[in-house]
């Protein structure tokens, strides 16, 4: 007995031609980096594919609160912006797009949806797809028939595509678009950062990958280099070879982001040949996107020229200082701060870090309170005042003899902060010599 086999139901696939179609828009779709070409294409191909008398695409807004029509027509006439609330219990839209879910709505004839748009057609088919990628809705897209019973499971079939094609699309220009936004932010920076870099008073250099990316004027006058040349550079064919090696440990170590010293010192090599010592700061950034350094670089020539010429002059001042004859203290806040040998040795003992009141306390008590008040009064009065006793003052020594000294003094600023420079001057001899003569004097006979 022949067992006739149950004929197949009927099949809703699409043919070959609609299938290559349909592909050929996915390609569209999701390779269109323009966000309203992406949506344009998609009321193009949603019109050639279904009943799409009105076609809406609803877009979520950034926050999250609701959803905004972005693109709207009715048999060609552009619909009027409208809004609904994420929340809205009664808009289809909001539903779709709130729990992510096909909605398809079928309204006879003779009644009315109740979302029905004044001044629009009455639809009596509807879809309302949720544009999805992953987790997240970006909106949602809604073609509606005047017609009765419009789409069918090959139509919703082919929705369920347009709609998974049209959120890959729009996902990606979505991203593109921010991204040149964000390139386009990042080179508005960069120009600005380049004008304060041009600008500052040092030469500044940013380094990626070990070669310099950016650079400023002075550090073309710095190396003798002219930018374009100076681009593209690696720090060692700017660096004296014998400093290679511990600057580039230090600038790794900012790379890294790792503890190094602030300051680092070495000696540039000119583009003529010549070394010039420089000092370097450095810290780490991100240029382009990715890990660079940028260093300010100060050009030490004068300033090591000059420290050389201070540390000259501050040995010669230390020389006539401590060989001069005259004895030297620096008095601050009623403590000697500083003595020369000649001073110690007129005292007959180290003074340096000792009250003054015991130099003081040598003396005779009406010359102690003459000087006292001196030295408040220059203390007073403020720097380059001066004094000078008019009489010789006889100190008593630590060793018992009796030296007769010239005492003066004038207010200098030691170290920032006021102070008197004391001069002792050893009148002991002539003191001496002088008395002997007068006492001779009234010794002789008439």
């Amino acid at each position: 007995m022949n067992t006739a086999l149950p004929a197949p139901a009927p099949s809703l696939a699409p043919d070959a031609d609609l299938l290559e179609h349909i592909a050929t828009i996915g390609l569209n779709l999701t390779g269109n980096l323009d966000l309203d070409g992406v949506f344009q294409a998609l009321r193009r191909e949603a019109g050639s594919l279904l009943d799409a008398t009105s076609f809406m695409l609803w877009w979520r807004e950034p926050d999250g609160a609701g959803l905004s029509l972005r693109l709207g027509d009715e048999a060609g006439q552009p619909l009027p912006a409208r809004r609904v609330d994420w929340h809205d219990p009664g808009s289809n839209v909001a539903r779709c797009a709130r729990d992510c879910v096909e909605v398809v709505l079928n309204v006879p004839r003779g009644t009315q949806d109740a979302q029905h748009m004044p001044g629009t057609q009455s639809m009596h088919s509807a879809l309302f797809g949720p544009l999805v990628v992953g987790a997240k809705v970006m909106g949602v897209l809604s073609v509606q028939s005047p017609d009765e019973q419009a789409y069918g499971d090959a139509q919703r079939h082919i929705f369920r595509t347009l709609c998974a094609f049209g959120a890959i699309g729009i996902n990606n220009a979505h991203a593109y678009r921010a991204m040149q936004d964000a390139q386009a932010a990042m080179q508005a920076e960069q120009a600005r950062y380049r004008n304060v870099v041009e600008h500052v008073s040092e030469a500044v250099c940013i380094y990626q990958d070990g070669r310099i990316v950016l650079c400023n004027s002075k550090a073309c006058r710095l190396t003798g280099y002219a930018a374009e040349e100076l681009l593209g550079k690696t720090f060692e064919q700017t660096t004296y070879v014998g400093d290679i090696p511990a600057t580039a440990a230090w600038i790794r170590q900012h790379l890294k982001q790792q503890a190094a010293p602030r300051y680092h010192r070495f000696r540039a090599l000119r583009k003529d040949g010549k070394v010039v010592w420089t000092e370097a700061s450095m810290e780490a950034i991100v240029w382009d996107g990715r890990p660079a350094v940028i260093g300010v670089f100060t050009d030490l020539t004068e300033r090591m020229g000059l420290d050389h010429a201070l540390r000259r002059s501050e040995e010669l001042h230390r020389a006539l200082v401590t060989h001069a004859q005259e004895g030297i203290l620096v008095v601050q806040d009623g403590c000697i701060v500083f003595a020369n040998p000649k001073a110690d040795r007129l005292i007959g003992a180290h003074l340096g870090g000792r009250a003054v009141d015991r130099l003081f306390s040598m003396v005779p008590e009406a010359d102690a309170r003459t000087l006292r008040k001196a030295c408040q009064g220059l203390l007073d009065q403020g720097k380059d005042s001066h004094f000078v006793s008019e009489q010789p003052v006889g100190l008593v020594a630590e060793s018992g003899a009796v030296r007769w000294l010239a005492f003066s003094a004038v207010c200098v600023e030691w170290e920032h902060q006021p102070g008197l420079l004391v001069f002792l001057g050893d009148l002991t001899r002539c003191t001496e010599n002088e008395l002997r003569a007068r006492s001779a004097t009234l010794a002789a006979p008439d």
